[in-house]
């Protein structure tokens, strides 16, 4: 009989290569917000959970820990996704914001990506989730397959060109994206091709969190680079068209202002000559109608 492949054997044909296995990992879940490997996030989290973290990590003497997000779901629930990114604290800054009409205290974390992992086990999910991960990390001697290096060129021409669709359209728009990146004319591009996807991910604001999501538990390098082409494509038109529509609709405000103008013009010039009729020897000012207005639609074609 055929046996099921084993773990390790599915890694490998994804092209992952097994890392260490971590107990006792404080899972930091979050709702709509997805952390990828080898990038810095800033992640906003109640004092309470801020509390809880400091105590483990000081407890258990590390700085490290997991972070999963929450699968979307209308029932309410917080099952969480069971493949995320192991991260190390690297600052902490308390603030405030407003929620209504209340000031409410939050903490907000910067942390730095450092690998994709798979939750093995829970240790515990409450008061906060406890579990035990295996690291995982592509081999890197796929990345120079004739595949992948194609791929990744397509990666970067489908990202310059959305990078010049932003500069092009509203101040602002692909500010993210330029910070990871630069700009069109100048491009910083990654090493790896395993970043290369991810960075792109985390820097398309327009993708869901279930599509970022879907880009971060791809583990296969080729396979993510696809991915991610499709997603910089659908951005792009998603972009040009929005430039589209934002520049009908400004060249149409142009016109009914133009419009608006010329109409006020006319009444004004009109106006005048009701009084120049009113205020004339023999009739004077008549000759261009009886009762004094130029015809519109002369006065239209003339301006």
């Amino acid at each position: 009989s055929i046996s099921e492949p084993s773990k390790a054997e599915l890694c490998r044909r994804r092209g992952v290569r097994q890392m260490s296995v971590k107990s006792d990992v404080f899972i930091l879940s979050l709702g709509q917000q997805v952390v990828f490997p080898a990038i810095r996030t800033s992640i906003t989290i109640p004092p309470q959970t801020f509390t809880e973290l400091v105590d483990f990590c000081e407890k258990h003497d590390s700085t490290q820990i997991g972070v999963l997000t929450k699968k979307s779901s209308t029932s309410g629930s917080d099952e969480l996704h069971t493949v995320g990114t192991y991260c190390r604290i690297a600052s902490n800054a308390q603030s405030t914001t407003k929620v209504g009409d209340k000031e409410v205290s939050v903490v907000t974390l910067s942390v730095e990506g450092q690998a994709r992992f798979e939750v093995q086990n829970f240790q515990q999910k409450t008061p906060f989730p406890v579990a035990t991960i295996k690291l995982l990390q592509e081999k890197s001697d796929t990345w120079q397959s004739d595949k992948v290096k194609a791929m990744t060129q397509l990666v970067q021409q489908s990202l310059m060109e959305l990078l010049n669709e932003s500069a092009q359209a509203a101040a602002g728009q692909g500010g993210f994206l330029r910070n990871l990146f630069g700009t069109s004319k100048r491009a910083r591009w990654p090493a790896s091709p395993s970043v290369l996807a991810d960075m792109v991910a985390a820097g398309l604001t327009q993708l869901s969190v279930r599509e970022k999501q879907q880009v971060l538990q791809t583990f296969d390098v080729e396979t993510r680079l696809e991915m991610v082409v499709d997603l910089v494509k659908k951005a792009v038109e998603v972009q040009r068209l929005s430039t589209e529509i934002s520049s009908k609709m400004k060249t149409r405000s142009e016109d009914e202002l133009r419009e608006t103008v010329l109409r006020r013009q006319l009444h004004e010039l009109q106006r005048e000559m009701r009084k120049l009729k009113s205020g004339g020897k023999g009739g004077e000012g008549a000759e261009d109608g009886e009762d004094g207005e130029l015809p519109v639609e002369d006065e239209e074609e003339e301006e």
